[in-house]
């Protein structure tokens, strides 16, 4: 079986951890402190897709998910709509 879905898990980088991870780094960044750091979300792209991945963490980098999230980061960067 997968590491992520053994009892216990082997390996904790499974969607439903990576967005506790996530909400509490949004959180954060929402801080006085830490105002200046800037949280570009991408999971409207990566989150309905993330089974769709051999080891279910990374794609390919030439595929088309990867293009869709470099373009929305890249468009935070220049533009700042987020």
């Amino acid at each position: 079986g997968d590491l992520r879905f053994k009892c216990p898990a082997e390996d904790y980088r499974h969607p439903s951890v990576l967005e506790v991870y996530n909400e509490i780094i949004r959180n954060l960044t929402e801080l006085e402190e830490f105002k200046n750091i800037s949280f570009i979300d991408t999971d409207f792209i990566i989150g309905p897709m993330w089974d769709s991945s051999p080891d279910f963490c990374h794609f390919p980098p030439e595929g088309e998910i990867a293009r869709a999230e470099a373009l929305h980061i890249l468009e935070t960067v220049l533009f700042g709509s987020s």
